[in-house]
């Protein structure tokens, strides 16, 4: 009961437009995974590190829309779900990053920007950046990093461990314009499934890339 009054808590905040939520160190999860939730503003998601553990959240997905700013996720243990990062509707954003954080068993992408809507089409990021996360379990719904609509101008996957996943990188034509970085990474299983395309499945030009 009190997990559950705790994991309340955190919904009502995200609802009534609070911008910073933060978890507690917990020795049991907070599950967070009966329903997506809506991110439509600047936020800062995070957890309190004791004796280098991560607060362990279970998810659904977080549903991008609207004029996020800067997004920001850190220091959490972030378990199953569909998508973390899912483009829902119109996104415009200076920075969206996930750094110092444990993604366990997603089935499809850590992002996603599908093609479907109009919305998803205009969506605008300057910077996707995945910093210190170690990914494991993922699952080959999709990319890992699944970019099929909008505008991005700069990716970066930096002191990363990616265990499973289809295609770590998917970026269709013309919707990344500027570069992709992944710097001092570490992969294992990351083009699996009988879908796959490779770790690098990136169909834009012009890109610059640095490794």
């Amino acid at each position: 009961k009190k997990g559950q009054a705790i994991v309340d808590l955190n919904y009502a905040a995200i609802d009534a437009g609070k911008t910073d939520i933060k978890f507690a160190a917990s020795e049991t999860s907070y599950d967070l995974s009966a329903a997506s939730i809506n991110i439509t503003r600047s936020m800062h998601i995070n957890g309190e590190v004791v004796n280098g553990k991560y607060p362990v959240v279970k998810i659904k997905q977080l549903d991008l829309a609207g004029e996020i700013g800067t997004l920001l996720i850190e220091n959490l243990e972030l378990t199953g779900g569909d998508c973390l990062l899912n483009v829902a509707g119109q996104v415009t954003a200076k920075q969206i990053v996930v750094r110092n954080c444990v993604v366990d068993g997603l089935a499809k992408s850590i992002y996603y920007n599908a093609n479907s809507t109009d919305a998803q089409k205009a969506t605008s990021v300057t910077s996707l950046v995945l910093k210190n996360v170690v990914a494991k379990n993922l699952g080959s719904g999709q990319g890992t990093i699944d970019i099929r609509a909008g505008a991005y101008t700069n990716i970066s996957v930096e002191h990363c461990t990616i265990v499973g996943g289809r295609d770590f990188i998917r970026a269709d034509k013309g919707f990344v314009t500027g570069g992709i970085n992944v710097d001092n990474n570490v992969f294992d299983g990351a083009n699996n499934g009988k879908n796959s395309n490779g770790i690098l499945y990136v169909r834009s030009e012009g890109l610059s890339y640095s490794a």
